[in-house]
């Protein structure tokens, strides 16, 4: 940082007597950064505590920006605060997972018909609405835990109340059923149906429920949120209620659907290792809690490689051209070297790092999602 007349801007000029005596340079150096230092106190340990506050100021908006949140106001605070309620890097997920199962079943151009077109849009919204769903109750039965680990979310910040945000929920679980029961799609029908049950089993704090607490059953209602729920049913839906043929799983759905299973196992490894704190405090055991943050992250990246490793054999002799093989493996390959460079750098006891990590095996997930098409 440059110096001015040998004095850094956020240095503090020294006497022998160790107090301040140009008060109006320190005070122009801090009005220069934050607006509210212009009041400076008169003795350095009162200024010292202030310039403490302005970083913890700072931090919390660093971790604001994590979901989305932009510190804006009127319409666009209302919108990333409705987006930080929605998650929508999950939502993202299974829009991926829908079109790419939607187009396993397809053979010939001509099956891109309106009809199908207009039947996955019909799909991508009934789930994304029910996401959004399964977000909704999580923030709901959260909230304490939010307090302390995520304290920029909506209703831990007092952005929704309580009443807002179940109106929120109850009117978009009618509109994903109420979609559902209007594609007259038994398959996309039990798709909602299933993603329903197990998001509720998940948050819901009743005996035999709040699924998050153990962390064999966080994992399995990830999977099937994720993966069961989304690549069979929306599957059939095409090849059954779009383009009206005879029900058969293939080996492309089933391989797909088996690789992605393990990339949730992972997702549900590695997305609470920036919780821990909360979750310790209120008693939700994790993989991060029981293991400790740096095993669990080292179980997770275990993981992502050992999907990896399927899906290059498995595109390696399942893929029916040589360009589909071609494809299937290096792009795998890509992704894997991805992952163990990027994994590298990540301080796992940091909380933004760990999230950001996180933010980064949804991207992968993503990735993974177009690569798996070459498996035909």
């Amino acid at each position: 940082m440059a110096q001015q007349n040998g004095i850094l801007p956020f240095q503090v000029p020294k006497t022998n007597s160790h107090k301040i005596k140009n008060k109006w340079f320190v005070k122009q150096s801090f009005q220069h950064h934050s607006p509210r230092l212009s009041a400076l106190p008169d003795d350095q340990k009162s200024m010292e505590k202030l310039l403490d506050e302005h970083k913890r100021s700072k931090c919390k908006s660093s971790l604001r920006s994590q979901d989305g949140y932009t510190g804006q106001t009127g319409l666009s605070k209302a919108i990333n605060t409705f987006l930080l309620f929605t998650r929508p890097y999950a939502s993202f997920g299974i829009i991926v997972g829908i079109i790419s199962a939607s187009l396993i079943p397809v053979e010939t151009i001509s099956d891109l018909s309106p009809n199908f077109f207009l039947g996955v849009l019909q799909a991508v919204i009934a789930r994304m609405l029910m996401q959004t769903y399964v977000s909704g109750i999580n923030h709901l039965y959260d909230v304490e835990i939010d307090k302390i680990n995520k304290k920029h979310f909506p209703l831990a910040s007092g952005d929704y109340s309580i009443e807002t945000a179940w109106a929120i929920t109850c009117t978009v679980t009618l509109l994903s059923f109420g979609i559902g029961f209007m594609s007259q799609s038994a398959a996309l029908l039990c798709g909602l149906l299933m993603h329903f049950i197990i998001g509720s089993a998940y948050s819901i704090d009743l005996p035999f429920l709040r699924w998050k607490r153990n962390p064999i059953l966080a994992a399995l209602s990830i999977v099937f949120l994720h993966s069961l729920s989304v690549y069979i049913p929306n599957f059939i839906n095409v090849q059954r209620y779009l383009l009206g043929r005879s029900i058969v799983i293939t080996k492309p759905v089933l391989l797909t659907t088996v690789v992605m299973c393990i990339h949730s196992i992972a997702v549900a490894i590695l997305k609470d290792i920036s919780d821990t704190e909360g979750d310790k405090e209120n008693g939700i055991k994790t993989f991060s809690t029981e293991l400790g943050r740096k095993k669990a992250f080292f179980l997770g990246i275990s993981v992502l490689l050992i999907e990896y490793g399927i899906a290059i054999i498995v595109g390696a002799f399942s893929a029916s051209t040589l360009f589909s093989k071609f494809v299937s493996v290096a792009g795998h390959v890509v992704l894997a070297l991805a992952l163990w460079f990027r994994s590298r750098s990540v301080d796992v006891m940091n909380n933004s790092a760990a999230f950001s990590f996180y933010m980064f095996i949804w991207k992968l997930f993503y990735a993974g999602n177009v690569l798996i098409l070459f498996y035909r």
